[in-house]
């Protein structure tokens, strides 16, 4: 019940799993049969270099990352989803949401620490305009 009401989650790959009862070594797969199965409407799980992947009432749409040097990962989850939100914010699809949130979170994991390593959201427009 709670899932219907709920627009979107974002939990990681690993979180994804817990959340589903699926086991560590089990396939991304069955976390979409259980999303379908508790009528999850919209989630991203992010899948760190790989990228993320979007579900939508069983649609699956996956997102590349940008190919960087990381430094420091730390934060590179929440640059995801602060970014994430400040597209849908400011109207953006979710498609163009989610390009804009990788886009944010590969800019961060080239920085240390992490509220220095977040990009304003010129630096992330430039990446955007010169893709």
């Amino acid at each position: 019940e709670v899932f219907k009401k709920i627009y979107l989650i974002t939990p990681n790959e690993f979180e994804s799993k817990k959340i589903f009862g699926i086991k560590e070594d089990e396939n991304i797969e069955k976390v979409f049969e259980k999303a379908k199965e508790y009528k999850v409407n919209n989630m991203i799980i992010t899948l760190g270099k790989e990228g993320c992947v979007y579900y939508e009432s069983g649609n699956i749409e996956y997102f590349k990352a940008r190919k960087v040097k990381a430094v420091d990962t730390t934060g590179a989850g929440d640059v995801f989803n602060s970014g994430l939100v400040f597209s849908l914010a400011n109207g953006e699809n979710i498609n163009n949401a989610i390009k804009y949130a990788t886009i944010a979170s590969s800019i961060s994991v080239t920085r240390r620490g992490i509220v220095d390593a977040v990009p304003t959201s010129e630096e992330v427009k430039k990446v955007i305009n010169n893709e």
